[in-house]
């Protein structure tokens, strides 16, 4: 039987009933001890051919193999013949099923995949939750680490500025200077720029 994920729930039918049928068919006590005892042994004898099968290995199975028996009073019979048997199947990976609990424990089978299922995306949400949180975090402290450098790249403009056009003999000064003495040049600055290291350096003069 495959449930999700392709995995799969091996469930064994082939238990014998015979000697169980030879219990019910006779009447005689003696008969009916020596018959369900023969029964008890044929379930055992099933179980540990079972569990030497290993189809509790076979891959994305289940550790367990579901040994059904088909008769509700074969089973019943089996449990009070040898109360220990289910443990006796248990040790073995083998669960003992009866028509009354093979659906419900399916059924469950099924629930539990699907939780785990959900537990896994769940799972899988906040690990990539956590790794987009930590990328973000590692492009804020790098547009922080950005904004520092244009900030400290204004600041040394703005310095380097000031050593052109700011202070006595500031180098736009001098340069407007030695263009009045005759130097022929083809390029021409800024109005704008002569006039104001002009005027703060008779700015500096008066003060």
């Amino acid at each position: 039987m495959k449930y999700p994920n392709n995995r799969s729930v091996i469930i064994d039918s082939k238990v014998s009933l015979n000697a169980f049928s030879r219990l019910l068919a006779t009447s005689d006590v003696d008969e009916q001890k020596k018959e369900l005892a023969n029964h008890v042994s044929a379930l055992k004898n099933h179980i540990i051919s079972l569990s030497t099968k290993g189809y509790d290995d076979y891959d994305k199975a289940l550790d367990f193999v579901m040994m059904f028996i088909p008769s509700e009073p074969a089973y019943i019979a089996a449990m009070q013949g040898d109360p220990d048997l289910w443990n006796f199947a248990y040790d073995k990976r083998i669960l003992l099923m009866n028509p009354t609990n093979l659906i419900t424990s399916l059924k469950l089978i099924v629930d539990l995949w699907k939780r785990e299922y959900q537990n896994q995306n769940a799972i899988e949400i906040a690990s990539r939750g956590a790794k987009l949180y930590d990328k973000f975090v590692g492009f804020v402290v790098n547009m922080e680490g950005l904004g520092d450098s244009l900030n400290k790249a204004q600041v040394k403009y703005d310095n380097a500025f000031k050593q052109l056009s700011t202070g006595n003999d500031n180098l736009v000064l001098q340069a407007t200077r030695l263009k009045d003495l005759g130097l022929k040049t083809k390029k021409e600055l800024t109005k704008e720029l002569e006039n104001n290291a002009l005027n703060f350096s008779l700015e500096e003069n008066v003060k």
